[in-house]
């Protein structure tokens, strides 16, 4: 009986350190506010697309103009081929970038450390930290600039193409892809041999990161096994992912995303504009939102030959969604480093919509496995990134 009352005992103290550790959480979010942090909603994902309040500007000592050789010079330092390797993108593919992200490439602009970047150079750091999982020593000694400066200009970046291009881009309302639905309707009706006006697939995805202080159950995902940050994406089949929406805590469910997201409600509104009933296509996790959602039937014996059939047809293209998170997470290896991602530390939920806008932009300029599979050519890069400031 004493044990049974000592283990009542430690459940009850664990469950008043919860209200504490909450209680901390919305202390910290009303810090938060009234330092004029934006704030998307009250829970630990919030945290994931804000910098820490807390958290001090990067400590260094800032490189004297005469110590270090100009970016002009610097920038020339790499063959095509390791460029490619370290940037993901060829020098006249950067080039032909920088004008459409509205960065002058030798403005210069001075950090929190007081650290001085020309705009071209911050960017460029910013691609070779997203590209590979390495610390930012290794990083500043290919940019050949201190870690904490790396840091600064990461961040700084981040922000920047989240808040004027990944944030319109890819949350916006489904109206913005009226030009293109007719396109990607039929590349999905030649490959599945389905008449329908399905023009993209829609699936979840995770962002794993490490245990964080506060929140833990909320972040746990149980059917991975992890601790994880939720984000719902719609791939069209010309290889763009058109939408992406959270994050939301890894205990949530596919279909409470898009209750949330009112993903039924955009399709609805094209719906009105275009006269055309407009749709997509998942999982059976979508089973409620008829009928602009669409999802295949399980194999189970109320099923009809005709519906596993139909079902069938339609799963054919429905595997693209996983290239697209994946192809994701091979080009930006900095998001699958589950160690460094905090998310009281980082907003690394920024890290993760701006490694899928340069997806979209890589997409744009080579095509990709979707955009060949369904044989839908995808839009300019002037296209998809003028669409920003429709």
């Amino acid at each position: 009986m004493q044990r049974q009352h000592g283990s009542a005992g430690r459940k009850t103290q664990g469950n008043v350190r919860d209200k504490l550790l909450a209680k901390d959480v919305q202390d910290f979010l009303t810090v938060r506010m009234a330092l004029n942090k934006k704030v998307d909603r009250t829970s630990v994902a919030a945290f994931a697309l804000a910098e820490s309040a807390f958290a001090p500007a990067s400590q260094a000592t800032p490189f004297l103009a005469s110590s270090r050789v100009p970016w002009e010079t610097r920038r020339d330092q790499w063959g095509d081929e390791e460029f490619v390797q370290l940037f993901r993108f060829s020098r006249s593919e950067v080039d032909t970038m920088l004008p459409l992200f509205n960065i002058q490439a030798n403005d210069t602009h001075v950090l929190r450390n007081k650290s001085v970047f020309t705009r071209e150079e911050s960017f460029l750091t910013t691609l070779r930290r997203l590209a590979h999982a390495d610390t930012l020593q290794m990083v500043g000694r290919d940019m050949q600039r201190q870690g904490p400066h790396v840091s600064d200009a990461f961040n700084d970046t981040i922000d920047y193409l989240y808040d004027n291009f990944a944030r319109p881009l890819l949350t916006s309302r489904m109206l913005m892809w009226a030009d293109r639905a007719p396109v990607y309707a039929d590349a999905i009706r030649r490959k599945t041999g389905v008449p329908v006006d399905t023009i993209a697939y829609v699936d979840g995805t995770t962002l794993e990161h490490c245990r964080p202080s506060y929140g833990q159950r909320a972040c746990w995902d149980g059917h991975h096994r992890s601790h994880d940050l939720l984000f719902q994406g719609l791939k069209a089949p010309d290889g763009l992912t058109l939408n992406l929406e959270g994050p939301w805590e890894g205990r949530h469910h596919d279909a409470y995303m898009t209750s949330v997201t009112g993903l039924d409600e955009q399709l609805e509104e094209l719906h009105r504009a275009t006269e055309v009933p407009y749709t997509v296509y998942g999982d059976p996790a979508y089973i409620g939102f008829p009928p602009y959602l669409l999802y295949g039937f399980k194999n189970i014996p109320s099923t009809t030959a005709q519906q596993l059939r139909w079902a069938q047809d339609m799963n054919v293209g429905r595997i693209c969604v996983e290239w697209g998170f994946g192809r994701v997470e091979k080009m930006w290896q900095k998001i699958t480093e589950k160690r460094a991602l905090k998310v009281f530390g980082s907003p690394i939920a920024k890290y993760f919509f701006v490694a899928t806008l340069l997806t979209n932009c890589h997409t744009c300029i080579h095509g990709d496995q979707t955009s060949s599979y369904f044989a839908c050519t995808p839009p300019t890069i002037e296209d998809y990134l003028g669409r920003a400031s429709q």
